[in-house]
C-alpha cells in the first residue's frame, strides 16, 4: 500500500512540475537529458558547451530535448556566435514545439537570434508561417562575438516576457505579448542556419526549463452549457467578396466568465475531436479545415471539416451541442434577415448584440455594414442594439375570427389575458417570438379591450402589460391617401402613407396601391391588417430605410410590402380596394412643393386637409424641416388636430422668464381619456430639438409639465416649437404642434 502511495505521489509530481537542466558537464549530450535529431553535426566542446560541428556547407542543423511544460513556464539558456549574425546565419531557439524535427511543418514559439535586424525576437510559429510577437531592438548583435543570457517566460499559460542579458551581466525586458498556449508542447531544441564558413560557430550551454505541466487530457477549459455560446455571425455566401477570403465562416462568442474547451462538442452533429479553449469575451470561427490559413493568425479558428458549401444561401438550422447532447446554442437562419433586397454575395449577418437574451431571433440579425462585408472574429460593425426596451403592441390582423397581434419584441412567456367585455369564445391560440393568436369571433359594433399582464420579454427587464382596442373590422372605403416620399435620399426607399379619418376599425385586405390611373395595383395586404380608428399607416418595401432617413418614424405604424415604383418629378399613386375600385388617388408633382425649397430629394408631401380632394395641388405641401421632413406614422406637421379632441393646453404664448412669477415658465397640460405614454419636445426656430421635456411618461387623467426647466432658464429669446406625441396602442397615435415666443 505503502508502494503504491509512493508511486501515485511520484506521478502527480511529473503531472503539476517538469523541469529539466543541462549544463553539458557530462560531455554528453545523448543522456540525462538526451537530445537528438541531427547527432554528428553537434558536439560538446572541451569547455563542455554544447557546440555546432557540421560540415563546412551551407545548411541547417537541429537537436531536441523533450519538454511539456505548458504553464508558468520558464526557459534559460546561454548562446555563443563567433561573428555577426545574419539571415544567411541565425539561430532558432525553440521553446516550445509539437514536433522533434524542428526544419518540418510545425506549431509552436522560438526565439530568433540573428536575423537581418541583428535582434532577439519571439516568434510563434504555425505549420510553415510565423508571427513576431516581440519585436526586439535592432542592431543588439551588429558585433564580431556575441555572449547571450536569454531568459523566456510564459505566465499562466498567455503571457510572453522576454528578458535578455548582451553581456553585462543584467538582463533587459525586450518586451511582452499576451498569446495563448494551446496544443502539444512536447519539445524544447536548437535549429542553426549557416554558411560553409559558419558551420562551427554556435554554441549553447547552460539550459535550465521549469514549469508545469498536467496529461494531454487536462485542460483547463470547461465544456460548455446552454447559453455560454451564442452564434454572432454567419457568412454564407462569401462570394463576391468584398475584402474578406472567400470562405464560408460561423463565428461565434464565448458569454460566460468561464474558459470554455469544445472538445466533445457537435456542431449538426459534426464532432469537435480535438480540444480548443475559448477565453471569456473571445469571438471565434468554425470553418472548414481547409480553409483555415486563409483568414492569418490573429483570428482565433476551430478547423472542422465542413466542406466549402456547408451553409446554404438561403438559410438553415444550425445546432451546437456539447458532450452530453444539451443544446448550447441553435440558429435558424435565412437570407430574408437581410432585409427586401438581398446581397448578390460577400455580406455576412451578423448579429447587433451578443448579450441579447433571445440572440436567436430574426429581428436581431442584419447585414454587415462593414466596408469588408464582414468582422470574422471580431463584434459586429455599427452601434450595437438596445438590450431593455419596454413591450408593446404593433400591428393587428383579423381574419376567419383569429386575430393575430404583433408585439416590438419576441416573447419569452405568455402571460394572462382577458377580454371586456367578456366573451365566452375568446381564447389565446398561441404566443411566441413576436406573434400572439386569439380566437376572436367578434360582434359587429362592440369594441372589445384586451388585456395582458406578466409577460416575459426579449428586452424588456420587468414583465410587461398593455391592453389592446378591436372591433369586427369594416370596408376601406373611408381610406385617405395622407403623404408621399417619392424622390428618397440616394438609394433609399420610397413610402406612401395612408389614413383611417374614422372611429371604426378599417381592414386592409387586398387593398391595392397603382402608380399607373386606370390600371390594378400591387396588393399592400392579404392578411387582414387592421388600422385603428384615427390612425396612420406608412407603407414601404423597406422599412428599416424610412427609419435611417426619419428616425422619428413611429415604428409601430409601418407596413413592409412591395409597392409599384412611384417615378421622380411627376406621378400617379391611386388607393384600391378589393374590387379595383377607386378609394382614394392624388396627381404630384415637383411644383407641389413649398417654393423656397429649393430640393425635394427626402422631402415628403403631407396632406393638410382630407376634407378636401386628394387631387387637389394646393391641399399638398413639403414636409415640415420641425419633423424632419416627413412624419411616417403618425399625424402630418400642417394637418389641423381633430376638432374638440383637447389633448394638451399652453398656460401662455409667450413667456418671460424675468423672475416677476408670471408667465416664467410654460405649464403644459395634458389631457387623456386613458392611460397613454407622452412625450413632449422643444425645437428652436432652425429646427433643433433644445429640450425634451417629457420622454414617453405615463399620462393618466390630466398631468403637467413645466419648461424651461431650472438648469434651462437661459435659452435665448425667440420663437419655439412644443410639439406633443401621445403613443397609443400600435405606436404613435397624435401629434400636436404649438408655437410660443421667450420675450427678455
Amino acid at each position: 500500500m505503502r508502494a503504491l502511495f509512493l508511486a501515485w505521489l511520484v506521478l502527480l509530481t511529473l503531472y503539476t512540475s517538469a523541469q529539466f537542466t543541462d549544463h553539458f558537464s557530462d560531455g554528453d549530450f545523448t543522456d540525462n537529458p538526451v537530445w537528438s535529431g541531427m547527432n554528428d553535426h553537434f558536439r560538446v566542446d572541451a569547455a563542455y558547451r554544447l557546440q555546432l560541428r557540421a560540415p563546412a556547407q551551407n545548411g541547417k542543423s537541429y537537436l531536441c530535448t523533450p519538454s511539456a511544460v505548458k504553464a508558468d513556464a520558464c526557459w534559460e539558456f546561454s548562446v555563443f556566435l563567433d561573428f555577426n549574425p545574419s539571415s544567411s546565419n541565425q539561430v532558432k531557439v525553440y521553446v516550445c514545439s509539437d514536433k522533434m524535427d524542428l526544419t518540418d511543418s510545425l506549431n509552436g514559439y522560438f526565439i530568433l537570434i540573428g536575423g537581418s535586424a541583428d535582434e532577439v525576437a519571439l516568434y510563434r510559429q504555425k505549420k510553415k508561417g510565423t508571427t513576431k510577437l516581440i519585436d526586439g531592438r535592432d542592431k543588439m548583435l551588429d558585433r564580431e562575438v556575441n555572449a547571450l543570457r536569454i531568459k523566456v517566460s510564459l505566465v499562466a499559460k498567455e503571457l510572453w516576457q522576454l528578458d535578455v542579458d548582451y553581456g553585462n551581466g543584467d538582463f533587459y525586458r525586450e518586451g511582452e505579448k499576451t498569446d495563448r498556449l494551446t496544443g502539444d508542447c512536447s519539445w524544447t531544441g536548437v535549429l542553426c542556419e549557416y554558411t560553409s564558413t559558419r558551420s562551427d560557430k554556435f554554441r549553447f550551454d547552460d539550459f535550465v526549463v521549469r514549469g508545469s505541466t498536467a496529461p494531454d487530457n487536462d485542460f483547463p477549459g470547461k465544456s460548455p452549457v446552454p447559453g455560454d455560446l451564442v452564434f454572432s455571425e454567419i457568412m454564407a455566401d462569401p462570394s463576391p467578396s468584398k475584402g474578406l477570403p472567400e470562405v464560408e465562416y460561423i463565428e461565434l462568442v464565448n458569454r460566460s466568465d468561464r474558459e470554455l474547451d469544445l472538445y466533445g462538442c457537435r456542431l449538426n452533429n459534426i464532432g469537435f475531436a480535438a480540444h480548443f479553449t475559448v477565453r471569456p469575451g473571445q469571438y471565434f470561427l468554425v470553418t472548414d479545415s481547409a480553409a483555415v490559413t486563409r483568414f492569418g493568425d490573429s483570428i482565433a479558428i476551430c478547423p472542422l471539416k465542413l466542406g466549402a458549401s456547408f451553409l446554404t444561401n438561403t438559410g438553415k438550422l444550425l445546432t451546437l451541442v456539447n458532450e452530453d447532447g444539451v443544446t448550447i446554442c441553435s440558429l435558424d437562419y435565412r437570407a430574408a434577415w437581410y432585409g427586401p433586397k438581398i446581397p448578390d454575395g460577400g455580406i455576412s449577418l451578423e448579429l447587433c448584440n451578443v448579450a441579447l437574451r433571445c440572440p436567436e431571433s430574426a429581428m436581431f440579425w442584419k447585414g454587415s455594414v462593414h466596408q469588408h462585408g464582414g468582422t470574422p472574429g471580431a463584434p459586429a460593425a455599427g452601434k450595437p442594439c438596445e438590450l431593455s426596451v419596454p413591450l408593446f403592441p404593433a400591428a393587428m390582423y383579423w381574419k376567419d375570427s383569429v386575430l393575430t397581434q404583433h408585439v416590438n419584441q419576441p416573447l419569452l412567456a405568455a402571460g394572462k389575458w382577458s377580454i371586456d367585455p367578456p366573451l365566452p369564445e375568446f381564447r389565446l391560440l398561441s404566443a411566441g417570438q413576436q406573434l400572439i393568436r386569439f380566437y376572436l369571433p367578434v360582434s359587429e359594433g362592440t369594441v372589445y379591450t384586451i388585456k395582458a399582464d406578466s409577460l416575459t420579454a426579449c428586452l424588456d427587464t420587468i414583465p410587461g402589460s398593455f391592453s389592446v382596442r378591436v372591433s369586427m373590422p369594416v370596408a376601406p372605403d373611408s381610406l385617405k391617401l395622407s403623404e408621399l416620399l417619392y424622390d428618397p435620399v440616394g438609394k433609399e426607399s420610397d413610402f406612401l402613407e395612408v389614413y383611417n379619418p374614422t372611429a371604426a376599425f378599417v381592414s386592409l385586405r387586398n387593398v391595392s396601391v397603382t402608380a399607373k390611373e386606370g390600371l390594378p395595383g400591387k396588393i399592400v395586404d392579404s392578411l387582414g391588417l387592421i388600422l385603428p380608428p384615427f390612425s396612420y399607416l406608412a407603407i414601404s418595401e423597406d422599412t428599416l430605410s424610412i427609419i435611417r432617413q426619419f428616425p422619428q418614424t413611429a415604428r409601430g405604424r409601418l407596413l413592409q410590402t412591395p409597392l409599384p415604383a412611384f417615378v421622380n418629378r411627376s406621378g400617379y399613386v391611386g388607393l384600391l380596394d378589393a374590387t379595383d375600385a377607386l378609394i382614394d388617388e392624388m396627381h404630384y408633382s415637383d411644383e407641389l412643393h413649398h417654393p423656397q425649397l429649393g430640393i425635394t430629394e427626402g422631402v415628403s408631401l403631407e396632406r393638410v386637409s382630407f376634407d378636401i380632394p386628394g387631387t387637389t395641388g394646393s391641399n399638398w405641401t413639403s414636409g415640415s424641416a420641425y419633423t424632419g421632413h416627413a412624419t411616417p406614422g403618425y399625424r402630418n406637421a400642417g394637418t389641423p388636430p381633430a376638432t374638440g379632441s383637447g389633448l394638451f393646453d399652453l398656460s401662455s404664448k409667450l413667456i418671460t422668464p424675468n423672475g416677476d412669477d408670471h408667465n416664467d415658465k410654460l405649464i403644459i397640460r395634458v389631457s387623456l381619456p386613458e392611460p397613454l405614454p407622452v412625450s413632449i419636445s422643444v425645437f428652436n426656430a432652425s429646427g433643433h430639438l433644445v429640450s425634451s421635456v417629457a420622454k414617453e411618461e405615463p399620462v393618466t387623467g390630466t398631468r403637467s409639465f413645466d419648461w424651461p426647466a431650472e438648469h434651462e432658464m437661459q435659452h435665448p429669446a425667440g420663437p419655439y416649437i412644443v410639439l406633443l406625441e401621445v403613443f397609443g396602442n400600435s405606436g404613435r397615435k397624435e401629434l400636436r404642434k404649438e408655437a410660443v415666443v421667450i420675450s427678455r
